[in-house]
């Protein structure tokens, strides 16, 4: 029974770690995305938090 259980063990870690060089590769893609995308993130960005500082000034 013990050589089932090495297995079975074996078997779960082989899974976890391709699973997380799979979600490795993905975030390498998202990173040049936001890069691509980030100029315009910002500008987005910028334009939506300046009311809500003014808002908490008034407060």
């Amino acid at each position: 029974m013990a050589w089932q259980f090495d297995f079975r063990q074996n078997h779960v870690a082989e899974g976890r770690r391709k699973r997380e060089e799979a979600t490795g590769d993905r975030q390498q893609a998202t990173g040049k995305r936001e890069e691509a995308t980030g100029n315009r993130q910002q500008g987005r960005r910028k334009s939506f938090e300046l009311p809500v500082a003014r808002e908490l000034r008034v407060d």
